[in-house]
């Protein structure tokens, strides 16, 4: 079983699967928790959030900013991962936080927790392309 903060995170998109990934409700749950209206879409698809922020032409441009939301996606189905960027640096890498990863490379896609990674927004992650950005300006 999970633990209790992840199943809060999941229940808070309407996910009650056992097992079910959670970066994206990890990211919603980030919202939720201020009690501020959420400016993403109520969903455990990361790519969901995406697609919804495309509708809204919420989309940035590839010049990351802090806050703006980085979204993964296999090229096979529309699975994903996705992370808020926290730092920006040069030539494309960014820290982000992240849910449902790990603290090493290794296993980042069922990983037990929230961590900080570092990440370019111009390579992929094993074998998902980065989609896209997300903004809120």
């Amino acid at each position: 079983t999970a633990p209790k903060l992840i199943r809060d995170m999941l229940k808070s998109v309407g996910v009650t699967a056992k097992n079910a990934h959670w970066c994206a409700a990890c990211q919603y749950y980030a919202f939720y928790i201020t009690g501020k209206p959420i400016p993403i879409k109520k969903t455990g698809l990361a790519n969901g959030i995406y697609n919804h922020a495309q509708k809204k032409g919420k989309k940035v441009s590839y010049r990351p900013s802090v806050d703006d939301l980085i979204v993964w996606k296999f090229a096979e189905n529309n699975y994903g991962h996705i992370g808020r960027i926290v730092e920006v640096f040069k030539a494309g890498w960014v820290f982000t936080i992240e849910g449902n990863t790990s603290s090493s490379n290794k296993n980042q896609r069922t990983g037990g927790g929230v961590f900080e990674k570092r990440r370019n927004i111009y390579h992929p992650i094993a074998k998902m392309q980065v989609r896209g950005l997300i903004g809120f300006e």
